[in-house]
């Protein structure tokens, strides 16, 4: 597994990077695109980094509805592995996700959360856009690359910087998520409430208008866009 992402940073003559745990794993799990989150203060999942645009519109889904199957592996602290998200049983436990994923074309999802001790920290996610299942060897391999992303995610939250990629796109999902706290402290501040309502008010504007929480935050930034406390703008 370590050779698997060494040799993806040898070939960049490159320090091994989140992105390069990513991409091994990808390339090695063969079961979909890769995406990984860290836990936020909110209790909820914080994007940082996917290996395609698919990934990351899935990971911005679970972050503006707070369900879904990365929420359940954090609360839980116990791998959630869906080989189809059509099943009922799924769709009645997460109604909103299970029918906006399905809508971006997410059929399987299998999330591992990273936990040290009684902390979980973050989050290794693999989607797919056809039925599958992990068992046996694969799933084996999967679990070892959760084990390496918990390592890297524990230097990256230590602060060793090379960890995280020196290259605009391999940061590409953290640096744009850093405007959605941006954009939550502004709302907590014009509004005069707490922080975890403020999170809550931004992500109930993007469902309701059907914008991604990245749009929506850059618009607060930047003036475009003021919340009230009536839940209009």
């Amino acid at each position: 597994m370590w050779e698997a992402i060494r040799e993806i940073a040898a070939a960049e003559q490159s320090p091994v990077t989140l992105r390069h745990m990513c991409l091994a794993c990808e390339s090695t799990v063969r079961a979909g695109s890769v995406g990984l989150y860290l836990a936020s203060e909110f209790e909820l999942p914080d994007p940082l980094f996917a290996t395609s645009p698919f990934s990351e519109k899935i990971l911005e889904l679970h972050a503006t509805l707070g369900e879904g199957p990365s929420a359940a592996a954090f609360e839980q602290d116990w791998p959630i592995l869906v080989s189809d998200i059509s099943d009922p049983a799924y769709e009645r436990r997460w109604p909103a996700f299970c029918t906006e994923a399905a809508g971006l074309g997410l059929v399987s999802i299998f999330t591992f959360p990273l936990a040290l001790g009684a902390i979980t920290v973050g989050a290794l996610e693999i989607h797919s856009d056809r039925r599958q299942s992990l068992h046996g060897a694969q799933l084996a391999e999967a679990r070892t690359f959760a084990e390496a992303a918990l390592v890297l995610v524990c230097d990256y939250l230590a602060g060793i910087s090379s960890v995280a990629g020196d290259d605009f796109s391999s940061r590409l999902v953290e640096i744009r998520w850093a405007e959605v706290h941006q954009a939550t402290g502004m709302i907590a501040a014009q509004l005069d409430i707490a922080l975890d309502e403020a999170f809550l008010r931004l992500r109930a504007h993007s469902y309701a208008t059907g914008r991604s929480l990245i749009d929506v935050s850059g618009d607060i930034i930047n003036d475009r866009l003021r919340l009230t406390l009536d839940g209009g703008s």
